[in-house]
């Protein structure tokens, strides 16, 4: 019988922190979601950080300006890549400019002028 009037008394414990999970749900769920976004966030932040990315500054012009413009999955594999000392695999940076007015497209760094200019 004790074991029986433990087992109730569980049942009941448990029943009713289910109903006040019910009751809360709804916030519970709002708070779980603000939380998932703040961890992204955190996650974005720390990485800015960690590979120097920048906040683009927005404005409603017509152009798109890409000043030493990095592509981060390229980066990353060329950074794991490297070879000797001087990191023969580094990634350079481009400029870009974009305008649905003027000069359409204009990408005037490349791999050569950086070689040629760098001497590698």
């Amino acid at each position: 019988m004790p074991k029986q009037k433990s087992l109730s008394c569980e049942e009941g414990l448990f029943n009713g922190l289910i109903k006040s999970i019910l009751e809360h749900a709804n916030a519970l769920k709002e708070t779980a979601e603000a939380l998932a976004e703040i961890d992204v966030l955190i996650g974005w932040g720390a990485l800015a950080r960690e590979w120097d990315y920048c906040k683009p500054q927005l404005d409603h012009s017509d152009q798109l300006r890409i000043d030493q413009g990095r592509h981060p999955v390229v980066e990353q594999m060329l950074r794991a890549e490297r070879l000797g000392l001087a990191g023969a695999h580094a990634f350079v940076p481009n400029d870009t400019s974009l305008s649905s007015s003027g000069s359409r497209c204009r990408h005037p760094t490349n791999r050569a002028d950086h070689w040629a200019q760098h001497g590698r």
